[in-house]
Order: C-alpha cells, then sequence, then structure tokens
C-alpha cells in the first residue's frame, strides 16, 4: 500500500503542487532523489491553504466565427469555480504558424487565476477545445481548429509530464504569443530562459505577421 507521499516532499516547499512521473513515491525509497525545484515533474497534488496561481493561455481560432469562438472559450473556461479571468490582451490576426496553407488566425492571451493544478487545468481546457467543436484526429499538425488553447505558464513551475510541457516549448518562438504578451506584462521573465518578453521578441530571427484586430468584447 503507497504511503503518504507528502512525507517524502515536504522539505521542498508547502505551496507547490508536486507529482512525480504520474507515479506516488515511497517515503521508504532507498534511492536518493537528488532533484531540485526547478526539475520537479508536476502530476501528484498536494493542496494547502487554495493558494490561487497565475496562468497564462494562448487562445487562437482560424474557423469562422473566430471572434465568436474566442469569446466562447473565454466564458466557458470561467465556468470553473476555480479559474478566474483576471484580463485578456486585444485581438490579433496573425499568420498561420507551421502550416501556412490556411486560413489567417486570431490570437489573444489571457491572464488568469486558479487553484487548479496545471493538469486539471489541461483538462479543463480541453474540455472547452472539445465542447466548441475542436477536432484532433485527422488533422495536419498545426491545421485549422474551430479553438485551441495553450498553457504557456503556470506561475515558475517547471512541469514535464508525457501530455503537458510548462512553459509552452515554443512560446519563445511565436509572435503570435509574445505580441499579445508584451501588451500584458513586458517585463514578466520565462521562467528558464530568464528572459522577458520583450527581450524574446526581440530575440525572434523571423517574425510572422502580426496586426492589432480588436478587442474580444463579448
Amino acid at each position: 500500500r503507497l504511503a503518504e507521499p507528502a512525507k517524502v516532499f515536504i522539505f521542498v516547499s508547502l505551496n507547490y503542487n508536486l507529482i512525480y512521473k504520474n507515479q506516488v513515491i515511497r517515503p521508504n525509497l532507498k534511492q536518493k532523489i537528488n532533484i531540485s525545484l526547478s526539475k520537479i515533474l508536476i502530476n501528484y497534488k498536494i493542496k494547502l491553504g487554495g493558494s490561487m496561481t497565475i496562468v497564462y493561455l494562448s487562445l487562437g481560432s482560424n474557423i469562422e466565427d473566430r471572434v465568436g469562438y474566442i469569446q466562447q472559450a473565454v466564458k466557458l473556461l470561467q465556468n470553473n469555480n476555480s479559474f478566474k479571468v483576471i484580463r485578456f490582451s486585444t485581438l490579433y490576426e496573425t499568420e498561420p504558424w507551421g502550416n501556412k496553407n490556411q486560413n489567417w488566425f486570431l490570437n489573444a492571451i489571457i491572464e488568469a487565476k486558479t487553484e487548479l493544478s496545471p493538469q486539471e487545468l489541461l483538462q479543463h481546457c480541453q474540455q472547452v477545445e472539445k465542447n466548441l467543436g475542436r477536432i484532433r484526429e485527422g488533422v495536419p499538425r498545426w491545421g485549422a481548429r474551430t479553438i485551441d488553447i495553450d498553457i504557456l505558464l503556470y506561475g515558475n513551475h517547471l512541469i514535464s509530464t508525457d501530455d503537458l510541457t510548462i512553459p509552452h516549448p515554443r512560446m519563445h518562438e511565436r509572435a503570435f504569443v509574445l505580441v499579445p504578451m508584451l501588451e500584458l506584462v513586458p517585463s514578466l521573465k520565462h521562467p528558464i530562459l530568464n528572459k522577458t518578453m520583450l527581450e524574446l521578441h526581440e530575440d525572434l530571427p523571423q517574425v510572422e505577421d502580426v496586426f492589432l484586430y480588436g478587442t474580444i468584447g463579448g
């Protein structure tokens, strides 16, 4: 029978939600776990005090009604009482990234606070995508979609599981992410690269077209 995993990790931080490769670690584990906080993999939840974490999500749509899909996504995300949008960027019309042979996207960033664990937040985002008709099977990578919701940052946590990597592994390569991030938090630092959103944007070797479109409204 698995023992209480909190006893293994309690020395790290009481404010972190902890997981280790989808496994509960036994307290009598003989192998020494010599791993820094920045490399701990989030999977097992330890919630203490109901603390809220600031998160940044990227929303995108290139199937009409693009504005409508993004507005509905924002509303559906807030249907969970543990997720609250603080503010959102303007909408930007952006050149497709990766697969150029498709309609242009509308993109925006939302800043929110949540009590959801990273895995719960991923499941919540994927359920919203499903509710809005997002199809994954049989669709080319970076293809057209009614709505795409990516978790960019979850506080300063570094997360690496089979289905979730935070910070988003390509956020620093994408102008359609960095431009709206500049609008909200230009001085926020990437937790791995230790560069601000402004510096990351200036470092882009090739910038896809990004045009101001309007407000999310709704």
